[in-house]
């Protein structure tokens, strides 16, 4: 659930960048969040689905400035645009903030949606039996997309049990 409704509280220009997938970007519920929350903003979306594999299979190995040159074009798109707030609508893409920052210079706000997502997946934990959560560090995929093998390099260099999906 990209962060829509901080940032257009936090815009102060009400120019709004969202930097998503391809999906966020087109789907009816993230417009319907536009409309229910930043109304009053014009939303600038940029959608870079090649982002998700690279922060799943290369960002802990990458060098900045392969990051740099990965998330320049979102960078120059929302610069051009004017846009004094951006949302990294992908749980993924909270990897990249502090290069994006870097890139988009003082005065640029970005927000995410780590904390909700947090929350969220803490109130879907609650109640589970022992049994099913077991140990202290587990790794949880949300995305019935993919498999959570896929996720097995982030889990391990993390030191992360697999604690299955949610």
């Amino acid at each position: 659930v990209p962060a829509i409704k901080p940032a257009g509280i936090l815009s102060r220009n009400k120019n709004i960048g969202l930097f998503a997938t391809n999906k966020t970007v087109s789907q009816a519920y993230t417009q319907n969040l536009i409309d229910s929350f930043a109304s009053g903003c014009t939303v600038k979306k940029f959608a870079m689905p090649e982002i998700v594999s690279f922060v799943e299979h290369s960002i802990f190995t990458a060098s900045r400035e392969e990051i740099t040159r990965m998330i320049t074009p979102a960078a120059d798109f929302f610069k051009a645009n004017g846009t004094d707030t951006i949302i990294l609508g992908c749980t993924h893409f909270t990897y990249l903030e502090e290069t994006f920052r870097e890139i988009m210079g003082p005065g640029i706000s970005i927000v995410d949606s780590r904390e909700g997502v947090g929350k969220r997946t803490l109130s879907l934990l609650i109640g589970k039996k022992p049994s099913e959560c077991s140990g202290e560090n587990l790794f949880f995929t949300t995305s019935e997309e993919k498999k959570p093998e896929n996720y097995r390099f982030i889990r391990d260099y993390f030191g992360l049990e697999p604690g299955g999906e949610i």
